[in-house]
């Protein structure tokens, strides 16, 4: 299971630490990307509770050719991806909007926090999605990590759907220009043309650097997001 956090180095930090880093060196990077970010980005969060119908059908239906059931996180950054073709604007580094969608994962690991790169997501099935998290994510856990799949995160995804946590506001891991909060996907009542149902819920929140976007964009975001987990295959 991984073990996301709600923050992430900058790709130009890591790629920037020598390539025989120590752990100190590795958290060091970390804190000085969460530290100028912090003070140095207008961050706007637009946040949600989010329809899980359908993303909790894929997780519960959704095998790999492995024979193991896709992960929240596998299928969160399939939908992540998706959702991104449709508000691009939020893709990218300030003043430039990436053509190519390349998701960071915030991955806990012995030294801090790493968000090792998964590029062309939305280009990629499930299985191949799935294929390619555990890689990067056992990578960096080992401290095995290539400098390439540190580098060059148009977008980042943090998620704590392990823990008892519903809401978490993230900071932007700079030069990108927004970054995807995710909690526990829950099953609670909620109000259906009129009837008390139960139903998943997600709640989720997009930090914006002001700069490059707005509120506006993040509702949007957030539109498509619900969309395309209501979208995700039940079968590969």
């Amino acid at each position: 299971m991984v073990k996301d956090l709600a923050v992430a180095t900058t790709p130009s930090a890591v790629a920037a630490i020598p390539s025989q880093r120590t752990g100190d060196d590795v958290r060091e990077a970390v804190l000085a990307n969460i530290t100028a970010s912090w003070q140095q980005v207008p961050h706007i969060h637009i946040g949600g509770e989010l329809d899980g119908t359908g993303l909790a059908k894929a997780k519960s239906r959704a095998v790999l050719p492995s024979g193991d059931k896709a992960t929240v996180t596998d299928l969160l950054i399939v939908a992540v991806g998706r959702a991104l073709r449709a508000v691009p604007e939020l893709n990218g580094t300030l003043g430039n909007v990436a053509e190519r969608i390349h998701l960071a994962l915030a991955v806990a690991t012995p030294n801090g926090i790493l968000a090792p790169v998964i590029r062309n997501v939305d280009e990629l099935s499930l299985p191949q999605v799935a294929r390619e998290r555990g890689r990067i994510v056992a990578a960096a856990r080992e401290g095995a990590s290539d400098p390439h799949d540190l580098a060059g995160g148009t977008f980042t995804l943090t998620n704590l759907g392990a823990y008892p946590v519903d809401f978490f506001a993230p900071i932007i891991s700079g030069p990108q220009i927004a970054m995807l909060a995710t909690g526990r996907l829950v099953e609670r009542p909620v109000a259906v043309e009129g009837m008390l149902a139960v139903r998943h819920r997600l709640w989720a929140n997009v930090a914006i650097d002001h700069r490059a976007a707005d509120g506006e964009a993040g509702g949007r975001f957030l539109v498509a997001l619900e969309r395309c987990l209501n979208d995700l295959p039940t079968s590969v």
